[in-house]
């Protein structure tokens, strides 16, 4: 009895770390906007950034990461900066789960375009082209000096979807559809199971104190 006790209580703190792992994602850590570069099918609008002053901007850095509807793995946007005068530069940038911050350090730009994603087909044989979702975009104008886009001032939840355009910390936004997403709403960012310090720290006593009854068992076996 006192050894199947020993085993139930190591396989009990075995299956709690392993429980707790399963349901460790990571929390986003503010609010983000995803926005549908499409239109319907067969109509592309790409998603196109500029400041709301209408001057030329700097561009540091942005953290892109698919966004709601799109399925698992990653996917490419293409991405097109206008200096004006016809001067272009473009990139193409892989995007994922979770956020990942992507430095571009574009100067003097007048406007940052994003291509749509590639075209998916939904369970009722739709086509849509899901969202791509921005956040800490940072950036400066001759006039206001470096800032932060980072959506915190935005309202998370349903009732934020708006659709052609949104402004937010001095940028202006064009695309077809959109909604501001905040910190609880895990199902639209997946970002993996990943156990914290503290699971593993459970995980590895549960199995320690499995294996340890395991190593007793066979002492005793091999004595009798």
């Amino acid at each position: 009895m006192r050894k199947l006790g020993t085993w139930l209580v190591g396989a009990a703190l075995a299956a709690a770390a392993l429980g707790a792992a399963s349901s460790a994602n990571a929390a986003l850590t503010s609010n983000v906007m995803g926005a549908s570069g499409a239109d319907v099918p067969g109509l592309y609008n790409p998603i196109v950034m500029t400041s709301l002053s209408g001057q030329a901007f700097d561009l540091q850095s942005l953290d892109l990461a698919l966004g709601p509807l799109n399925p698992p793995g990653t996917d490419t946007v293409h991405v097109t900066g206008d200096f004006g005068g016809g001067v272009f530069q473009n990139v193409d940038i892989a995007v994922g789960y979770p956020f990942v911050t992507h430095t571009l350090n574009w100067v003097g730009l007048q406007s940052l375009t994003f291509s749509p994603l590639t075209p998916q087909i939904n369970g009722l044989g739709e086509q849509f082209w899901g969202y791509l979702a921005f956040d800490n975009i940072k950036y400066a104008t001759a006039g206001g000096g470096p800032a932060v886009v980072d959506f915190e001032d935005q309202i998370a939840g349903g009732g934020s979807f708006l659709a052609n355009e949104r402004d937010s910390g001095g940028m202006h936004f064009e695309f077809w559809f959109s909604g501001i997403y905040g910190p609880n709403d895990m199902v639209d960012f997946p970002t993996g199971n990943i156990p914290e310090p503290a699971t593993w720290g459970l995980m590895i006593l549960g199995f320690a104190g499995v294996g340890a009854m395991l190593r007793s068992s066979r002492r005793k076996a091999a004595l009798a």
